[in-house]
């Protein structure tokens, strides 16, 4: 069974953020860049999201700081967006 996703537009973000600590979360950004991970920070200008393999290939937790003002959309499962 497939995962049941939501897509979230960057001025629904403001209220969703909070609850989204720790979630993992699809960033689609107007470059067509794909971002995919953990919620882990955010803030007024940008999200920090981390990457969920990251340890397992180098140890290391990459993190991707992305600029509200370049977000085209969020994507979120719905188990875990509630």
């Amino acid at each position: 069974m497939g995962k049941r996703t939501i897509r979230y537009q960057p001025q629904e973000l403001s209220e969703r953020l909070p609850k989204w600590k720790g979630v993992t979360l699809h960033v689609i950004t107007w470059e067509d860049l794909t971002y995919t991970g953990k919620l882990i920070d955010f803030d007024a200008e940008a999200l920090m999201v981390q990457d969920p393999n990251s340890v397992w290939y180098n140890r290391r937790k990459h993190q991707h700081r992305i600029l509200l003002e370049n977000i085209k959309e969020v994507i979120c499962d719905t188990s875990e967006a509630w």
